[in-house]
């Protein structure tokens, strides 16, 4: 994928085989269960699966020369790290150019060790960036409450875990359970969306929204793959902080 250049239906283009283009990005699926740098990118070339046209087979040819590329790259996990949920998630207001829906994106950390990530496009269509920060927040206390509970069974319980966002907006939403004219419209839209405010402000309190600005990975121009991720830990603010080598 080119990095200013965004996948079009592209009606116009010439046809490839429907069959062998599945099965590539059926393989490049398989590997973003460890490879989160190209899950954006696969995730976009998936949604031409029925009809791909050439500008589509070749942006997954451009991932596929990516992979060989970079042979080595892959996920540190630090053995002195500690060992705190953490979770992160973005989303992006209408980048999907031939529906207007948005995407979201999110990751789950154990200390520094980057455990859980996601990329999907959202099933509605949103109409404010606080809008689609809210549904990408309620899929990451999702994945947070599933992580939870999985943890349970190794005996570790995560009360409290910090999930960080960068729109101040949707965590007043959250904050503030009642529906108004400006939030009630999401409910009739998106009706889980609401299970985020009671086990956030709720009597449940399994997760807690704070502010951050480092979570931009995943989304826009950096999610290309021609970039690889880093991870590095902040011992001075306790921080997560991650990005990309151009």
């Amino acid at each position: 994928m080119e990095t200013h250049k965004q996948i079009t239906v592209d009606l116009e283009g010439e046809d490839v085989d429907v069959h062998y283009y599945r099965s590539m990005i059926g393989s490049l699926m398989y590997l973003t269960a460890s490879r989160p740098n190209i899950m954006f990118a696969v995730c976009v070339c998936a949604r031409f699966q029925i009809r791909p046209k050439q500008s589509h087979f070749q942006a997954v040819k451009r991932i596929f020369r990516y992979l060989k590329g970079q042979p080595r790259l892959g996920l540190w996990y630090p053995h002195d790290s500690p060992f705190d949920l953490l979770a992160y998630f973005d989303s992006d207001l209408g980048g999907a150019n031939f529906d207007r829906k948005s995407t979201s994106g999110g990751c789950q950390f154990l200390g520094a060790r980057l455990v859980s990530w996601q990329c999907k496009k959202q099933t509605t269509m949103s109409t404010s960036t606080t809008e689609a920060e809210y549904i990408a927040a309620t899929s990451c206390c999702s994945q947070v409450l599933w992580i939870q509970n999985q943890m349970l069974d190794y005996g570790v319980t995560f009360l409290h875990t910090p999930i960080f966002i960068d729109n101040n907006s949707a965590i007043s939403i959250v904050n503030n359970p009642v529906k108004h004219s400006k939030t009630k419209h999401i409910e009739i839209r998106f009706l889980p969306a609401y299970f985020i405010i009671f086990y956030c402000a709720g009597a449940a309190n399994s997760v807690c929204l704070s502010v951050s600005g480092y979570f931009n990975w995943i989304l826009g121009t950096s999610s290309t793959v021609n970039t690889a991720l880093y991870i590095t830990h902040d011992d001075s603010s306790n921080m997560v902080k991650y990005g990309y080598y151009c």
